[in-house]
C-alpha cells in the first residue's frame, strides 16, 4: 500500500450509521492521494476500495474515508 507497491498493516473502522460516521481506514501517513484505489484483504477476502478524504492526521497516521468498489475473490 505504500509508494513502493509494498503491502502495510491498516486499520478498518466500520461506518457507524447511528452516529453518521462513514467507514475509515487508519493508514501510515503518506498513504492517501485523492481517489486513489487499494486492495484490502480482510478474513482472507479482498476488495478494491477507493480513498475520498482525509478525516484526519497526526504525524505517524491519517484517518482516511473510503468506498468500497468491488470485492477481487
Amino acid at each position: 500500500m505504500n509508494e513502493t507497491g509494498r503491502e502495510e498493516v491498516a486499520l478498518l473502522l466500520p461506518e457507524i450509521a447511528a452516529v453518521k460516521q462513514p467507514a475509515t481506514l487508519i493508514a501510515p501517513v503518506g498513504a492517501y492521494a485523492p481517489s486513489r484505489h487499494l486492495s484490502v484483504t480482510y478474513q482472507n477476502k479482498t476488495q478494491v476500495i477507493i480513498l475520498t478524504k482525509i478525516i484526519e492526521r497526526s504525524h505517524h497516521s491519517e484517518r482516511l474515508q473510503y468506498s468500497a468498489i468491488h470485492a477481487l475473490d
